[in-house]
């Protein structure tokens, strides 16, 4: 698979949080083995022909799915290392925004972030990168623009944490993880709007969303 690679996608590689490139690759067929069985209906499997067939169908897939997961790494890990060059110039001016964002795109990209987070949602990591990547820029020329946002999503990311407190151990109830999403599209709303959401989003619907959880836990 290194072989195949582009020079630009060799150098984004080498520079990621995991412990190198061929660490990276097998997360990355982990991911793409994942979603072919999610696609192929693996949950349903219930005999040995069934898994046979399931094999199968990864099997056909899974080098041009794992191919496309590298090239989108790659542009993730680009937008990645600029994004943390443009924070460095922004840490003294704007400390709490700065922490903001390093945090958010802590909980983005990490050693295995590829397997951990669901292709639906991989695929919309660059544009969230790129808002993060706009508000650190605007933070340069205006810092003081920034503050009506940052209260925003802090409100609604405290709202979260107490909401996560109260899930049981192991892996967040699907219910819930999505509202981690939605937060991540809150903060293009606030900060990158020209982007554009997945859905409609403010505030509101995510501190509605966060309550209508509760009261599932």
């Amino acid at each position: 698979m290194v072989g195949h690679l582009t020079n630009v996608e060799k150098l984004a590689l080498g520079h990621s949080p995991y412990a190198g490139v061929p660490a990276l690759l097998a997360d990355a067929r982990l991911a793409s083995v994942g979603e072919l069985v999610r696609r192929a209906g693996g949950d349903a499997v219930r005999d040995e022909e069934a898994f046979r067939k399931l094999c199968d169908a990864v099997r056909v897939d899974n080098a041009d799915l794992m191919r496309a997961l590298v090239t989108l790494c790659s542009q993730i890990l680009n937008l990645h290392a600029q994004l943390l060059i443009d924070l460095g110039r922004v840490r003294s001016g704007a400390p709490g925004s700065a922490a903001d964002i390093e945090e958010q795109v802590g909980n983005l990209v990490f050693p295995g972030f590829l397997a951990a987070t669901s292709y639906e949602h991989l695929v919309d990591l660059p544009r969230y990168l790129k808002a993060a990547q706009q508000r650190t820029r605007a933070l340069l020329t205006n810092p003081a623009r920034d503050a009506p946002g940052l209260a925003t999503i802090t409100r609604a990311e405290d709202a979260y944490a107490e909401l996560v407190a109260l899930a049981p151990p192991g892996r967040l109830p699907d219910f819930v993880e999505t509202i981690g999403w939605m937060l991540e599209e809150l903060r293009v709303s606030l900060f990158a709007q020209p982007l554009g959401t997945r859905q409609a989003v403010s505030e509101k619907r995510v501190m509605n969303a966060i309550a209508d959880a509760r009261r599932r836990l």
